[in-house]
């Protein structure tokens, strides 16, 4: 199908950039980047300042406590083992992890990281809460009741959408140097971190960094939600139009 086309669509430069390795007739002019989008309208805290307070208080969250928040599929390419570890070296204990998500969808589906999970959160659990699936009309308002988001994929992530749900909310991002996740974060919004041997310390040090300055969450949460705004549905609709109109 590949070979019988004349244009190919990618939603990053990376995915365009390796893709190309395995189609020896084309080259660049081939390919076109089509970056991803969503409802910036409704991925935004200042309509669910009510919802934030009420799930705060559902989830157990103290007003003085800074929550985290993870969102993504339970398994090795999201990064949860990472996280979970980076978390266990946070000194400051005034925090709670929301972890969203399940490992396969709204199915009962588990993975064999679950008894690692399980081992890695003995002692911590009062510190983690943990939603299972969420329907996606909801998670608008499960990002704002979040202060900031930790997204450390290890895979070469083609384009995350859950790091534009986080900007667009307004929150800081803790994510990785992976796929095409840098052509969508810039550094006044986010912090990208190396996928190496040292990813679990460098992680909790920037939890502990956005956990202690709170201007410098609002700060760096008010630069995202201004990068996320060009990821919006009636941009990627135009961009579209014009792809595949030349």
């Amino acid at each position: 199908i590949i070979l019988n086309t004349t244009k190919i669509i990618g939603i990053s430069k990376f995915i365009c950039k390796s893709t190309s390795k395995y189609l020896e007739k084309y080259n660049e002019s081939n390919f076109t980047v089509l970056y991803n989008c969503v409802d910036v309208s409704q991925f935004n805290k200042e309509l669910w300042i009510k919802e934030r307070c009420e799930l705060r208080k559902e989830y157990g969250v103290n007003d003085d406590e800074v929550l985290i928040m993870f969102s993504g599929r339970l398994n090795a390419e999201k990064g949860i083992i990472e996280l979970i570890k980076a978390f266990r070296m946070v000194k400051n204990k005034n925090i709670k992890l929301l972890i969203v998500g399940s490992f396969f969808y709204d199915t009962d589906m588990g993975s064999n990281q679950d008894k690692q999970i399980n081992s890695l959160t003995k002692g911590i659990r009062d510190k983690m809460i943990f939603t299972g699936y969420i329907p996606y009309q909801k998670m608008p308002q499960i990002y704002a009741s979040a202060d900031f988001a930790v997204l450390p994929s290890m895979w070469e992530e083609p384009a995350g959408l859950t790091v534009i749900e986080a900007m667009s909310t307004g929150l800081p991002v803790i994510t990785t140097n992976s796929g095409g996740i840098p052509e969508y974060v810039t550094c006044e919004c986010a912090f990208l971190i190396n996928r190496d041997k040292n990813i679990c310390a460098a992680i909790a040090n920037k939890i502990e960094l956005l956990v202690t300055n709170k201007e410098l969450r609002i700060k760096m949460g008010n630069k995202g939600r201004k990068n996320a705004l060009k990821y919006n549905v009636e941009n990627y609709y135009k961009n579209f139009v014009k792809i595949i109109s030349n």
